[in-house]
């Protein structure tokens, strides 16, 4: 199993790198260049360019990786690669969430191009954050993924 970090969309990346060293499981941060991490040689920099990050990551995963990332595309082709796929906000990505996820996206950006407004989303809270930190380190100690959750 190796983690891939979306690093256009994903908080706390110091952490998971911490809770991927403690678990000697191996990780890649891909990013545009328009991001900076300082003394990480994890970090994969790609050229900026539409979606030029998620074609990178999605080309490199593979059945059993773990790949942290808000983007819903991201997800949708991670699950079909039968990898373990979280939301920032520590929730799991599955098949039986994606549709309606995907669905949502859809109606709010319908919404946003007729000039509607659509909920901002809440400033994330600690309880998130651990939430999602405990999940990320629930999948390094498994050590491999569960198919339930594709």
């Amino acid at each position: 199993m190796k983690v891939w970090i979306d690093g256009d969309a994903c908080p706390d990346i110091s952490d998971i790198l911490d809770l991927c060293h403690h678990y000697q499981t191996p990780v890649c941060i891909v990013c545009d260049d328009s991001h900076e991490f300082q003394n990480i040689e994890e970090v994969k920099v790609v050229s900026t360019g539409f979606q030029s990050v998620d074609m990178y990551l999605l080309n490199r995963i593979q059945a059993g990786d773990f790949v942290i990332t808000g983007d819903y595309g991201v997800a949708t082709i991670a699950l079909a690669k039968q990898c373990t796929t979280l939301h920032p906000n520590g929730t799991f990505y599955t098949k039986d969430n994606i549709d309606q996820l995907l669905l949502q996206r859809y109606i709010h950006g319908k919404m946003r191009r007729q000039k509607i407004r659509t909920p901002n989303p809440k400033k994330r809270r600690m309880e998130t954050r651990l939430q999602f930190l405990n999940q990320v380190e629930s999948v390094l100690k498994e050590g491999d993924c569960n198919e339930d959750r594709y």
